[in-house]
């Protein structure tokens, strides 16, 4: 199956929701990443305690917005179970028009 743009998009949205879900006081306490300081130099640490505030802060709305979008087009698209069941009758169809297989032996497990 190839990764295609949607795929990214859907990726980058899982990481920026487990940014967003993030306990200040729970998790992010413990590693020193509860507070943000803005400074002209930030460090490393810093950076990233900017962005996860960031995260839970200004891309609230925006994160709903996109969780939404995604759950739309994923309803409307369709799933890959499906793709692979569809793909699985085509073979079936196949072997049997070629005549590999037989009508017993294409039904025999679903008596």
């Amino acid at each position: 199956m190839a990764i295609g743009l949607v795929h990214l998009f859907e990726a980058g949205l899982l990481l920026m929701n487990a940014a967003a879900i993030l306990n200040e006081k729970r998790f992010l306490k413990k590693y020193g990443l509860d507070t943000a300081v803005a400074t002209e130099n930030l460090g490393p640490k810093n950076q990233v305690a900017t962005f996860l505030h960031a995260m839970r802060t200004f891309m609230r709305y925006p994160l709903v917005a996109m969780n939404v979008l995604v759950i739309i087009y994923e309803m409307n698209s369709g799933d890959a179970l499906r793709k692979r069941h569809n793909a699985v009758n085509i073979a079936l169809v196949d072997l049997f028009l070629s005549g590999a297989v037989d009508r017993e032996e294409l039904f025999q497990g679903f008596e």
